[in-house]
């Protein structure tokens, strides 16, 4: 049985590979003609640097909106841990199908170092959802800002971000409404122990978020900077490559897209699919050099994440362990509840795949 999953998680990452290399080759087939006006351009290095410096701004803001999220909950977690974990999870992000892997070293570490794995986890996905909102209430403004001066098919794909965000907010109320999750409770209580702890802790969390909701205004605020910030990256890149870019509230509306792209799970982060919605949405601009472009900001990335690599190798033996505290500090660590308590052997019911993973001794 065990070679017959290894086999099978092999063949998924044969085929995932070959779609991307495959989606890749063609998107570099049909643009030939937009890489040899590149190449005869010379590109500008004080915009590239910019686009580094912007990149990792944006990434380590990033792992500052996640400690946001998890003090909210009052889970102990120290900033420094925080920007160290997540340059760890990053280098994992450059290799693991989609943008998932940072997500499992990061809740990884929350359930090893306190108790209560359900809300861990939890932290995990909510600054997973605030992220994804935090993208669409950019590109949102940007189009609010660019409806004016639009034409038709630029309407249509504001119309449809604007409407995508209205869903993903209603959807994120429902969640952190204690009353909702509270009928689901009672609904569920004929189910078992273990799924009536599991519905008791997702609503205990949901009463932690919603007594503190300036903490999740200001994750979304920090999401939607972390957010401009990456995609000014995208904006310096092409003012670096293309001799007649795109204006920047331009591309500061379709470039939030084009990152979304991103989290589809294939490798390299949607290689070769990331480069075919980069060039779609830089026609509707009336450019045809999305893909250059796309890949001039994945070579940002890669220069980025050799940091997160040095940050990877250099907590090699103690990977996911804590810092040390200082002498005479004063612990983040709050008392755990019995329903804490109650809860910590079933976060494997909710969400099996990742707490297997973090119960293995490697990701």
């Amino acid at each position: 049985m065990m070679q017959w999953n290894s086999l099978r998680r092999r063949l998924v990452r044969g085929v995932l590979w070959a779609v991307a290399l495959g989606l890749l080759a063609r998107v570099l087939w049909v643009n030939q003609k937009s890489f040899r006006e590149v190449f005869d351009h010379k590109p500008d290095l004080r915009y590239l640097a910019l686009a580094f410096a912007l990149f990792l701004t944006g990434l380590v803001a990033t792992f500052v909106r996640w400690w946001v999220v998890v003090r909210t909950q009052r889970l102990p977690l120290r900033l420094r841990d925080a920007i160290r974990v997540g340059f760890i999870g990053n280098a994992l992000d450059v290799i693991v199908p989609g943008q998932v892997g940072g997500d499992v070293v990061k809740a990884t570490f929350l359930c090893r170092v306190q108790e209560r794995k359900t809300r861990a986890i939890a932290a995990g996905l909510v600054d997973r959802a605030i992220g994804i909102l935090g993208l669409f209430l950019l590109a949102s403004l940007m189009g609010a800002i660019q409806w004016p001066s639009s034409g038709p098919a630029i309407r249509r794909l504001i119309v449809v971000v604007w409407a995508t965000l209205c869903a993903g907010m209603l959807a994120f109320s429902v969640v952190f409404t204690p009353a909702l999750l509270r009928q689901i409770e009672r609904l569920g209580a004929r189910r078992g122990r273990r799924v009536r702890s599991i519905l008791a802790e997702l609503h205990a969390t949901s009463v932690a978020y919603s007594d503190h909701k300036a903490g999740l205004v200001l994750g979304l605020g920090m999401s939607t900077v972390s957010h401009t910030l990456l995609s000014l990256t995208f904006v310096m890149v092409s003012f670096a490559l293309l001799p007649h870019p795109p204006r920047v509230l331009e591309q500061l509306l379709v470039v939030p897209l084009i990152t979304f792209s991103t989290a589809v799970p294939l490798p390299f982060g949607a290689l070769g699919l990331g480069e075919q919605v980069s060039d779609e949405l830089f026609r509707m601009l009336g450019h045809s050099m999305g893909v250059v472009v796309m890949l001039g900001f994945r070579a940002i990335g890669l220069a980025a994440s050799g940091i997160s690599v040095m940050v990877y190798l250099a907590n090699a033996h103690g990977l996911l362990q804590p810092s040390p505290s200082p002498v005479g500090a004063a612990s983040q660590d709050v008392p755990i509840s019995s329903s804490d308590e109650e809860t910590n052997g079933h976060a494997v019911a909710l969400f099996p795949t990742a707490v297997d993973t973090m119960d293995g001794d490697k990701l």
